[in-house]
């Protein structure tokens, strides 16, 4: 959600905070701190453009003279870099706004704390920003480093400026996680490091959308914690689609849940990352899990080639190497092919046996590694089901022991292929210097860890071969709008289940035939009516859940049955709930055994209208097997995003046929994710479980509904 409603500026020019000709530090001081570092920074950077200082108490610093204000410079910085307190940052922004200046960046914490003239302090800062068109980086952030322009607005001191540029730009909430990952620039430099901190104007989405154009920039990675802008984000990162540049993104902490959703079932998935992860996948985004994954992801992205499809082929001198990769590749469920009969036989004739599989190779082979290595690599490049060549040995910078030299090996072969090819150690952060830097050279990579560097290759396979999904043809929205209207009451409520069948069955879903037993009929004489066995459901809005108090019961054969079940009822109702003990029941008949379903639309209050689709019954507390797909679904999604789980496999097995295959379950979830859309901000939630498949049944049968009407309608 939009954690800045008031904006209505879209700052599309960041160029005063990415390529600035003069700088002003307000605050600025001799002192030890963030000026001075900034000084030291841009020096050592080679900047070349003017460099203001301002303070008021201040007749010089920085070894030039100080202004009172911006407003008294001569001539109008591009960007105001304010080194005061979180107490004076609102009253410099006005400066800076008076000025002119239209890039502007905070470092201070604690300024949503404070006031300005009675008025909340950010409030103002983002008045003045909307106003005068300012860039406003912050508050409590590192800032901007921009090796790409030789400047730098980022308060950490940079002392060797000569590899820290690069072609990868870094957006990230957390500016120790700025501070972190720039530690590190062996492999990659940066185009631009950008810390957002608060983001009281600008977020992460107004980065990405001004990086996807950024000329320097070819590859970009993030580190969220929050998405304050979910529709400008899924845009720029469509943006950076368009324009062929990988978005890799590592997402902690989760969205708080809603009071609707934490009451069903639906809360503890909407609220978790699957929704967002959905959300990534939709919009061509490489998600990671780890800052290991994001690091050897970003290094596979930025090399020459990237791998053009799955397969993966592992040659190593050790044989220990070879079963390590095999179990780590089997527990990240990477795809490692066979290789194929003629390259297994061509090798063979090289080095011996080699094993039915031939993937990862053993090169050791007969002992002449040199020969083996070679013919190992060559066979994985000639083909055609490996789309990227591995060769996995350990070596480490200032390592006691000889080097291994296999650089010249893994080269020869490279140079006779179009594959990517890869040096990988198996540990993380172990490799050389020298080895990374020659095969950067060549189009290869040096990579260090055997799942993160695995996950890495795949994900670069993954999102060269996504294409975006198709819109798709909605049921009628119009004839599901009427019906939706007519049959929804006005407000915010919890629809009964019996109430939320009923409005599910006017809208042409299948639940079971059921009767209501009000406080003076016999629930035994309409369950005979109905034929044995029934069910028996205590319905009322006021009570949520029902089944920890016994209050649903199932299976009753006979009249005897049902009216013990409707006494036990009545007498725990009379026990939890007085008020309700003369509540109707809902008498139903039961549905035939059959594969348990969840399906449900809610909200999710970060990333919009999301779809939840997985097992249900008992099986949802216990596998949580759900998967997530934006509202409304592309084509094909469903099917996708559900090919992805446990569930989809088990649907496309032989014995998920007898429940009619996939098919009918997409339908089904198409069609709530349908009802959901066409509701128009009038529903707050669908949560159907269990959604029963019986043996062939076309038609899966809805035998719980929790529903809930919003409290206004939106257009």
């Amino acid at each position: 959600m939009n954690a800045n409603p008031s904006l209505s500026v879209v700052f599309s020019d960041l160029s005063a905070l990415f390529a600035p000709r003069s700088i002003a530090i307000v605050g600025a001081t001799d002192r030890p701190g963030p000026a001075t570092r900034i000084r030291a920074s841009l020096d050592a950077l080679g900047f070349d453009g003017e460099l203001h200082a301002v303070n008021p108490a201040r007749a010089e610093a920085l070894g030039r003279p100080c202004a009172p204000s911006l407003a008294a410079l001569d001539r109008t910085p591009d960007v105001a870099l304010l080194c005061v307190g979180p107490e004076r940052v609102a009253a410099a922004v006005l400066d800076a706004a008076q000025a002119g200046v239209k890039g502007v960046v905070s470092y201070a914490s604690g300024v949503g704390a404070t006031r300005h003239e009675g008025l909340a302090s950010l409030d103002v800062i983002r008045a003045a920003c909307m106003d005068a068109g300012i860039a406003f980086c912050g508050p409590d952030c590192m800032g901007i480093l921009n090796p790409a322009t030789r400047s730098t607005l980022y308060m950490g001191e940079v002392l060797d400026a000569s590899s820290i540029g690069g072609d990868v730009a870094l957006i990230t909430q957390s500016g120790s996680m700025a501070i972190g990952l720039v530690t590190d620039v062996r492999r990659f430099g940066y185009s631009h490091v950008i810390s957002t901190g608060a983001e009281a104007v600008l977020s992460a989405a107004d980065y990405l959308a001004a990086l996807a154009d950024d000329p320097a920039t070819r590859v970009i990675a993030l580190f969220l914690e929050a998405v304050r802008d979910i529709h400008r984000f899924v845009a720029a990162a469509e943006r950076a689609r368009e324009r062929g540049k990988p978005v890799v993104v590592l997402k902690v902490g989760k969205t708080t849940l809603s009071r609707e959703a934490a009451l069903g079932h639906t809360g503890g998935i909407a609220g978790d990352a699957r929704v967002f992860s959905a959300l990534l996948a939709r919009h061509g985004c490489i998600e990671v899990s780890t800052l290991e994954e994001l690091t050897e992801t970003v290094v596979c992205l930025r090399a020459a080639r990237r791998p053009a499809g799955g397969g993966i082929g592992i040659v190593s001198p050790s044989g220990g190497h070879v079963e390590y990769a095999l179990d780590i590749a089997a527990r990240a469920g990477i795809d490692l092919p066979a290789l194929p009969e003629q390259q297994r036989a061509l090798l063979a004739a090289t080095i011996g046996t080699v094993s039915a599989h031939g993937n990862p190779v053993d090169a050791w082979g007969n002992g002449d590694y040199e020969t083996n290595l070679r013919a190992g690599l060559a066979a994985f490049a000639a083909s055609p089901t490996h789309a990227a060549v591995v060769l996995v040995t350990d070596t480490m910078d200032s390592q006691p022991t000889r080097p291994t030299r296999y650089v010249d090996a893994l080269l020869d072969v490279a140079a006779t292929s179009d594959k990517p090819f890869y040096l990988l150690s198996s540990r993380a952060g172990l490799f050389r210097r020298e080895y990374a830097d020659r095969l950067a050279a060549h189009g290869a990579s040096q990579l260090a860890g055997v799942e993160p560097a695995l996950r890495a290759i795949a994900n670069g396979a993954a999102w060269r071969a996504a294409t975006p999904l198709a819109l798709r043809v909605r049921q009628s929205a119009a004839a599901l709008h009427g019906a939706l209207a007519n049959t929804l009451p006005a407000g915010k409520h919890w629809l009964d289940e019996a109430k939320a069948k009923a409005w599910l069955r006017d809208l042409g879903l299948q639940t079971p035939r059921g009767l209501l037993a009000r406080a003076t009929d016999d629930p035994a004489t309409l369950a005979a009516g109905l034929g044995f066995p029934v069910a028996l459901k205590v319905i009322d809005e006021r009570i949520a859940h029902r089944t920890p108090y016994g209050l649903v019961q199932l299976d009753l054969d006979s009249v005897d049955a049902v009216t013990h079940a409707a006494a036990t009822i009545r007498a725990r109702l009379a026990e939890h709930f007085p008020a309700c003990r003369d509540v109707p029941l809902l008498v139903e008949r039961m549905t035939g055994p059959g594969l348990d379903l969840f399906v449900a639309a809610s909200t999710d209050p970060e990333c919009g209208p999301m779809l939840m689709l997985g097992f249900g019954g008992f099986l949802l507390e216990t596998v949580r097997d759900v998967v997530a797909i934006p509202l409304p679904p592309r084509e094909g999604e469903v099917a996708a995003r559900l090919a992805q789980s446990g569930l989809g496999r088990f649907l496309t097995s032989r014995s998920g046929a007898l429940f009619g295959g996939v098919e009918p379950i997409v339908r089904f979830a198409e069609t709530i994710g349908d009802l959901y859309v066409a509701a128009n901000g009038r529903l707050s939630l669908i949560e159907l479980n269990p959604v029963r498949l019986t043996d062939r049944a076309a038609v899966p049968v809805v035998l719980d509904a929790l529903i809930a009407t919003a409290e206004e309608h939106t257009a």
